[in-house]
This record gives C-alpha cells, structure tokens and sequence, in this order.
C-alpha cells in the first residue's frame, strides 16, 4: 500500500526533483518509484528525503538512482548506524549528499569513485571513516570532519583532490 508515505516530483529546468516526504523503514524503493511515476529513473537530478528511518534495504534503493546529482538524506536518521559498503561507489554524476543523522560509520568504499563529488555533509555522530571511502573523489576539495571523529581507516581518501580538511575533534584520530 502506498498509503505509508506522501511523494511528489516536479521538473524545474530540466532538472527533475524527486521529494519523499515520508516512508515506511524498508519502503524507500516504493516511495522513490511512486514519486518518479512514469519518468525514467536515470533522469531524476535531485533525491530529497524529507522524514523517516533509512535501513540497509533504503540505502540500496539509492542505487535505483544512478545518475542522481544531489542526495539529500539530513532529515532523516539511520536505523543501523552504517552507511554501507561501496554504497555509492562509482556514481560519477554525484556532486553533492548529505548523510542521515545518526550515521556513525561510512563503510568501506562509500563513495569511492565518485569523481564529481564537491560537497559531503557529514553529521556530528559518525565517528569512523571506513577504508578508500571517499578514493577517486577528485572533486572534493574540502571537507569537515565532525567532533566525534576517532577512527578514518587506510586509503580512506586517496585520490581525491583534498586540499583543505578541517577536523573538529579535540583529538587527532586514528
């Protein structure tokens, strides 16, 4: 039943958004599918989802949307803390994400690969970066490490274009 969520799209430019309002943990593939109706999945720009509890069966449903530009994940939490293996690996039109709150690990490989990559926002409760999480994302420039940061694993940014990182924690992590 799509009565569990409210979604919406709308096209401004070209640019095709996507907006889930809400979904049921577990429905976010559902809710995505409902909001693009009849439009091509490999169009949609710009994914928002504006409440509700990702689990590992949400992040996959990520996937579906491959050329997606912006993903916006702030407003909602995650159930396991774990924002999967490999993940988002590869999306080389990925220029922008904001992570769920409650994320406490990004695992191995996440984002690695996406080359286009400017901009990640990364909530104050991941504590742990996991290995080549972010290599190849020669775009990303800058990126600020939240307070609660002990562990960024081997390779966790090799070959990204870093030139600015910004590390918010009290101590040096490991």
């Amino acid at each position: 039943s799509f009565s569990a969520f409210a979604v919406s799209a709308e096209t401004l430019d070209d640019k095709l958004t996507v907006t889930v309002e809400d979904f049921t943990t577990g429905g976010l593939r559902s809710a995505i599918e409902s909001a693009k109706g009849s439009i091509d999945q490999n169009n949609i720009q710009k994914l928002e989802v504006l409440k509700g509890t990702l689990n590992s069966t949400d992040l996959q449903a990520l996937q579906m949307v491959s050329n997606c530009k912006e993903i916006y994940l702030d407003k909602t939490t995650l159930e396991d803390g774990n924002f999967s293996d490999n993940i988002l690996s590869g999306r080389g039109n990925l220029t922008n994400i904001t992570l769920p709150q409650g994320t406490r690990r990004i695992g191995n490989g996440a984002f690695s690969g996406c080359g286009k990559l400017t901009e990640i926002v990364i909530p104050d409760s991941v504590t742990e970066i996991g290995n080549r999480a972010f290599e190849g994302c020669n775009g990303l420039g800058k990126i600020n490490l939240p307070k609660g940061i002990t562990t960024i694993e081997e390779c966790a940014f090799r070959g990204s274009g870093l030139t600015e990182i910004t590390i918010n924690s009290s101590a040096a992590p490991t």
